[in-house]
């Protein structure tokens, strides 16, 4: 019996995990509709400090981007607001 979504040979598209090597925008997008923004908050927060226990630098500024874009609540903003 074959694996799910690798019937083709390869991942199926909607089994896409988030990580580090995607974009920013994309890694945002597919956790607001797989877990709505309160829990992929949660679950980005909970990512940056495995980064940060691992002691990776580029996995560590990844989740800050993708936890900073949640709560603004724009993933396509570049803008940092100050208030």
């Amino acid at each position: 019996m074959k694996e799910r979504g690798m019937e083709n040979g390869g991942a199926n598209r909607r089994d896409r995990r988030v990580s580090h090597f995607m974009k920013v925008p994309t890694a945002v997008a597919l956790l607001r509709a797989r877990h709505g923004d309160v829990t992929a908050r949660k679950m980005a927060r909970e990512e940056q400090q495995k980064a940060k226990r691992a002691r990776s630098k580029r996995r560590f500024a990844f989740w800050g981007d993708v936890v900073m874009r949640i709560e603004n609540g724009n993933p396509n903003d570049n803008r940092i607001d100050v208030q």
